[in-house]
């Protein structure tokens, strides 16, 4: 598995790749939203 912290904005891209998010919508400061992401290979 691998896994991200993907930016609100390249969620689309992530999921187009075959990620998937896991858990709830957080915020690293001063950088923006994320969700965590990932892949099984």
């Amino acid at each position: 598995m691998v896994w991200c912290n993907a930016r609100l904005v390249a969620v689309n891209f992530y999921k187009s790749v075959g990620f998937k998010i896991i858990g709830e919508l957080f915020d690293i400061e001063a950088i923006g939203p994320h969700y965590y992401m990932y892949k099984e290979i």
